[in-house]
């Protein structure tokens, strides 16, 4: 704590300053002015102005985190028909996901298409066997060409840093994506750590997610952050 006490203030903890620590969860109510706690479990130090907690020091924020395959290249895929379509990403610090984005490619829609995207729990390098964390409502397809739609959870989730999977599965095989193949893994002695896919017979994720998956194609998402933690 001592260079805590000598880096800071901003707000400025010292004299009769309290510091405790402690896991979110056990944090006490706030109503005590110029009291600081540090979040443990999420590794944040709050500030108590009397009325509410604010954060005065803790994890850098993102705005967005990218699938490990990142931006789009020129080429463009049409996914399959209930096809699901599960993609890497990882997370550094604890955040709260609100949205899923993925990016359409060029091609005109005949009209009624329809998206689904969701999180899943990482199986060990694979999303296999990993449960559903997050799914968005069944959406209706952007209408515009080459560029990103945000779709929002049903219900944001916190997600602790580690290895996590994003899904999304299309009712028709007309919708153009921006896209890659997945040529680039990080463990070729197991194949794990790459895109999977897997097929269902309506708009919704199995959960947990399959445990026998195909190798899939690499397709750029996103998740907004709204929140840390």
């Amino acid at each position: 704590m001592s260079e805590i006490e000598e880096r800071w203030p901003p707000q400025g903890i010292g004299g009769a300053a309290q510091i405790t620590s402690g896991t979110l969860a056990a944090r006490p109510a706030a109503g005590v002015a110029d009291r600081y706690y540090w979040a443990t479990d999420i590794d944040v130090v709050f500030r108590d102005t009397g009325a509410a907690w604010e954060v005065v020091e803790g994890q850098y924020y993102r705005r967005l985190i990218w699938t490990v395959w990142g931006v789009a290249l020129p080429t463009n895929l049409s996914p399959i028909a209930l096809r699901v379509y599960v993609e890497p990403f990882e997370v550094e610090h604890t955040c709260t996901i609100d949205t899923l984005v993925y990016y359409r490619g060029a091609g005109a829609l005949a009209g009624g298409e329809q998206v689904l995207m969701g999180i899943y729990a990482d199986g060990g390098d694979a999303p296999a066997t990993g449960a559903l964390l997050a799914s968005t409502l069944v959406t209706a397809c952007i209408a515009g060409v080459s560029q990103p739609q945000e779709i929002a959870l049903i219900t944001p989730v916190r997600l602790t840093p580690g290895l996590y999977w994003i899904a999304w599965v299309f009712d028709t095989a007309t919708v153009s994506l921006g896209t890659r193949y997945s040529t680039d893994i990080w463990n070729s002695a197991t194949a794990t750590l790459r895109s999977h896919r897997y097929n269902v017979v309506a708009m919704a994720f199995t959960d947990p997610c399959p445990a026998t998956l195909h190798d899939g194609q690499s397709k750029p998402a996103a998740l907004y952050v709204v929140s840390n933690p």
